[in-house]
């Protein structure tokens, strides 16, 4: 039995009404008229229909967020460090401040233990020495006080934020354009990505925010090139919840004021 579709979220219902009226604002009337995934007989496979003046545009929400394994390498990053942790500085009456980048690793691959156990050692050796550990994924700093072991894990091991986006967004970005995009294509549906910079407080994954509009742009562009061909409009949610264009770039009456947004 085919189990029944889940409806859409609240988060997604949200990203799609912004559009709507950002879609209105610019003249473009614009009316969501259902949601293929809930629909067993539709043959696509995307988050909503929209008819924008007459026409039928097949639409796709994707949120910019960290890679797909950050939850469960800091999940399993605190099973393995906390109880140490907190061991070694009562052991040496120390307060201890570690921040991590906890490694990713593939279905096929083991979790990386022995990554672990040697981060372990570096918060005894720190603590019993007082001399600060660090290096690129890996920060330990000891101080006299009360004990207490407190830590924080870094978002990306990679200082170049493009990189940063494209290790978000790429292979999710990929996999729908083959999932959603083209078959939308082919059924002669314009195709528009709403890409949102929004938090879901439904979810752990936290959402990326340091990059410039024009970089989000060349990101997309070089994950999507237009040879493809498949998707014709790019939008991004912000945090306040506003909708802007950015493939192709928006008409300059609606990016007046805001050209901090797109430097």
């Amino acid at each position: 039995m085919t189990p029944d579709p889940k409806p859409r979220s609240e988060h997604e219902e949200s990203a799609l009404r912004c559009l709507i009226v950002a879609l209105s604002a610019r003249g473009r009337e614009a009316v969501d008229i259902g949601c293929p995934e809930q629909d067993q007989s539709d043959p696509l496979n995307v988050d909503a229909r929209f008819n924008i003046e007459g026409v039928e545009w097949a639409v796709e929400h994707c949120r910019i967020t960290h890679d797909s394994g950050k939850i469960a390498a800091e999940q399993y990053a605190e099973k393995r460090i906390v109880p140490s942790g907190n061991t070694i500085a009562a052991e040496f009456g120390v307060h201890i401040n570690l921040a991590l980048y906890p490694p990713r690793w593939a279905k096929s691959e083991k979790k990386p233990k022995a990554f672990f156990d040697r981060v372990i050692e570096r918060i005894r050796n720190a603590a019993e020495s007082g001399i600060v550990d660090r290096d690129g994924v890996c920060q330990i700093y000891v101080r006299p006080g009360e004990p207490l072991f407190e830590y924080s894990f870094f978002s990306a091991d990679d200082p170049l934020i493009r990189n940063q986006l494209i290790r978000g967004i790429g292979t999710t970005l990929l996999k729908k354009n083959q999932k959603q995009f083209k078959p939308s294509h082919l059924e002669g549906l314009p195709v528009m990505l709403l890409l949102d910079q929004t938090d879901n407080l439904d979810s752990e994954m936290t959402s990326q925010w340091l990059f410039s509009i024009n970089l989000l742009r060349d990101v997309v562009s070089e994950i999507l090139p237009n040879s493809d061909g498949f998707v014709s409009e790019v939008w991004l949610r912000r945090p306040d919840g506003d909708c802007f264009r950015i493939i192709p770039p928006e008409p300059e009456q609606f990016v007046d004021g805001l050209e901090f947004l797109w430097k």
